[in-house]
């Protein structure tokens, strides 16, 4: 935990590693504290080039900074630190957009983590498919339905599909799947951000990889009919 004393001797401790920060408070950050954002913000992040972006940050005024961004700043750091907002009225405004910044950058610039499918939760190995959803036989048929949905969710923005992702994808060794796997969301919510970022970043990897294969064998084939053709 990262700790910070205000002038008046208020301490804010607020999470320096991803470990400190659970796939559950996250999402609650998500749906409770995120669409508080001020619209000017998030202009400003949906810019699509560096020109957009300066537009936007051009267009905020002082006015706006006071009313709207800093109460924000402050909501976001009292929800990761569990301080009352008006113990941050007397923060000083640099340490209040450094803090704010911390936060912001520990969430979005996410470490590249091994590429494994295999993870070590407190004392237990948990597994992953080496290899890809498949709907070869009835089971894998439902298993590979489930996965589709909860990832069309992820896609959305809906982060509880996350939860349900992990209850498809992660088992201990051997087991199959079923549908009474989804009964373990809510111990998957309990997991820390660092271990539900290894399962999405080997997905990722995985999704790629997939994806580079698939392409390979789509130059194949072309390759392939090019030759026919050019032997005929």
């Amino acid at each position: 935990m990262l700790k910070v004393q205000t002038e008046t001797g208020t301490e804010i401790n607020i999470p320096s590693e991803l470990k400190e920060i659970t796939l559950k408070k996250y999402i609650e950050f998500l749906q409770f504290v995120e669409p508080t954002k001020p619209e000017c913000l998030k202009k400003v992040d949906k810019a699509e080039n560096e020109e957009e972006r300066d537009k936007a940050i051009s267009e905020i005024d002082s006015l706006v900074i006071s009313r709207q961004i800093h109460p924000y700043y402050i909501r976001v750091i009292c929800y990761w630190s569990g301080n009352n907002e008006n113990d941050l009225q007397d923060l000083d405004v640099a340490s209040l957009v450094w803090l704010f910044q911390y936060i912001n950058n520990l969430l979005n610039n996410l470490p590249e983590p091994e590429y494994t499918n295999v993870i070590e939760v407190n004392g237990e190995f948990w597994y992953l498919p080496e290899r890809y959803m498949t709907d070869s036989t009835v089971i894998e048929y439902a298993e590979s339905a489930q996965f589709q949905q909860n990832m069309k969710d992820l896609a959305a923005g809906d982060w509880l599909a996350m939860a349900k992702i992990l209850c498809v994808l992660v088992r201990k060794q051997g087991e199959k799947y079923n549908s009474s796997l989804m009964k373990r969301e809510k111990m998957f919510l309990d997991w820390n951000l660092s271990d539900v970022w290894r399962v999405g970043f080997f997905l990722l990897k995985r999704s790629e990889l997939l994806q580079l294969s698939f392409q390979a064998y789509t130059n194949a084939q072309a390759l392939s009919r090019l030759r026919q053709e050019l032997n005929n």
